[in-house]
């Protein structure tokens, strides 16, 4: 087992997204959703050129903080056999 750079050496992205929606939905007067989307970029053991995007999504906005903290906790677990 070949294990992956440990947070923060894993580098983490941390942005809001404001995805479009569809047309369907402007009856309701959504035009877009807030989102939290988290990603990690963890290299990949042996390349110089590759590296796997981890990546999750949220609309819970106020729960954001907690959402990160548990993206990192389990990415931080992330290891290539």
């Amino acid at each position: 087992m070949i294990e992956s750079p440990a947070p923060p050496e894993a580098p983490g992205l941390f942005p809001g997204f404001s995805p479009s929606v569809p047309e369907s939905w402007w009856e309701f007067g959504i035009r877009t959703l807030r989102m939290v989307l988290p990603q990690t970029c963890i290299p990949v053991p042996g390349t110089t050129d590759k590296v796997v995007l981890v990546s999750g999504t949220s609309p819970v906005l106020d729960l954001a903080a907690a959402f990160h903290d548990i993206f990192g906790a389990v990415t931080g677990t992330f290891r290539f056999a």
